[in-house]
C-alpha cells in the first residue's frame, strides 16, 4: 500500500471486487478464449470498464473521457480491489497489498 503520506492526498478510495459469475459472463460476450482466464485472472478490459465507469461517477462527468491505463500485473476472481484516486485525477488500482494498475483522466 502506498505510504501514509500519500494517502492523505487521495481524493477517494473504493472497494470492489469481480465474481465466477462476472468472469464467465465478460467469456462469453468476448469470446477471449485465453486459458489464463480459466484460472481466475479477471479480464484487463473487464477491471478497465469498471474503473471507469466507477471514475466517470466519482467526476460526475456527463460525457466521455480518455483514460491513460497501465497494467502492472494480475487480478483475480474474488480478491479485493482497491480504486485510489487523488485530487490530481491520476489513480492507482490495489488488489492484496500490490498495486497492479496506475492511469490518470486525460483532459481533452
Amino acid at each position: 500500500m502506498p505510504p501514509v503520506g500519500a494517502k492523505s492526498m487521495l481524493k477517494t478510495s473504493s472497494l470492489f471486487s469481480f465474481s465466477e459469475t462476472d468472469l464467465a459472463a465478460y467469456h462469453l460476450f468476448s469470446k477471449d478464449d485465453n486459458p489464463v482466464h480459466q484460472l481466475g485472472v479477471v479480464f484487463g478490459i473487464q477491471l478497465m470498464a469498471r474503473v471507469e465507469e466507477m471514475l466517470m461517477t466519482l467526476f460526475e462527468f456527463n460525457e466521455r473521457r480518455t483514460f491513460s491505463y497501465s497494467f502492472l500485473d494480475k487480478v483475480w476472481v474474488n480478491e479485493p480491489i482497491y480504486l485510489k484516486v487523488s485530487a490530481d485525477q491520476q489513480f492507482e488500482v490495489w488488489s492484496c497489498d500490490k498495486k497492479v494498475g496506475e492511469g490518470m483522466i486525460k483532459n481533452d
